[in-house]
């Protein structure tokens, strides 16, 4: 078993966690309950535990540079491709990496079913979704184009607040609310503006490939729920209350509780 990653152990930038942490601010108030599918709360209690594919497949996505309106990209990602693929294959997943940031290989990304999409591009507050290389792919088009999914973990913010237009409702409805209807399983989405920690722990490895590998380990351990609680206990043991707030609080869980356990 893989330990939670420590933010203050990074090195090679020119800045610490602890320098960053009066620069992070959500804004957008305390973190929001999570939505989970045996809670009796619609959509997400209506869905059935995921069934697992026979090659547990993972599909990742993200935008490797910097976009218009927006400051900060994912190419260190692109940087450490076989990092990504060790990672997942030690979890029993075989990896598809999209690596272009086009809203072409967003789509096809999110065609046909995986057990798990990864997606990190910035998100917009608004309609418009989120932020590839070459245009917004609004909230309504991912779910539209999204397969079954067992686990969809965003990068984006506001994607857990997204509203999604619709002509029969005057208020929309729920991005969320969408995605289970579209066949997710589970999400982990992001409340607000979120943030990443994008340097090298002391293994070497990236601190943000390694804490999405701890979750999803712990998700095939104990289910969507333990891991996540037992996520956000670890933080606030290891940097305290505050300082743990700033790095977890932005993420919020919906679905199946036993997402990684089932099926």
């Amino acid at each position: 078993m893989r330990d939670l990653p420590d933010p203050r152990e990074t090195y090679n930038l020119p800045f610490s966690f602890e320098d960053m942490l009066p620069h992070w601010y959500s804004g957008s108030g305390p973190r929001p309950d999570d939505h989970w599918g045996d809670s009796g709360r619609l959509p997400w209690s209506a869905g059935p535990s995921w069934r697992w594919s026979e090659r547990r497949l993972a599909k990742i996505w993200f935008v490797p540079e910097d976009v218009p309106d927006h400051e900060g990209n994912w190419e260190h990602l692109a940087e450490r491709i076989e990092e990504i693929n060790a990672g997942f294959k030690e979890l029993g997943f075989d990896v598809e990496i999209y690596q272009d940031g086009s809203s072409d290989e967003l789509i096809e990304m999110l065609r046909g079913p995986a057990d798990y999409r990864f997606i990190a591009a910035h998100g917009e507050m608004g309609e418009e979704g989120i932020r590839a290389v070459d245009r917004h792919v609004s909230w309504v088009e991912i779910e539209d184009s999204i397969g079954a999914t067992g686990l969809l973990h965003m990068m984006s913010c506001w994607s857990f607040g997204a509203y999604c237009s619709d002509e029969d409702e005057d208020d929309g409805y729920p991005f969320h609310h969408g995605l289970a209807h579209a066949g997710c399983s589970a999400a982990i989405l992001c409340h607000g503006v979120g943030h990443y920690f994008r340097g090298k722990i002391k293994t070497g490895r990236v601190f943000e490939i390694e804490r999405l590998l701890w979750v999803l380990e712990r998700c095939l351990e104990v289910g969507l729920r333990r891991a996540i609680e037992e996520y956000r206990d670890g933080y606030e043991s290891m940097l305290g209350k505050h300082d743990a707030s700033i790095l977890v609080d932005h993420e919020v869980a919906v679905g199946d509780p036993d997402w990684g356990i089932t099926g």
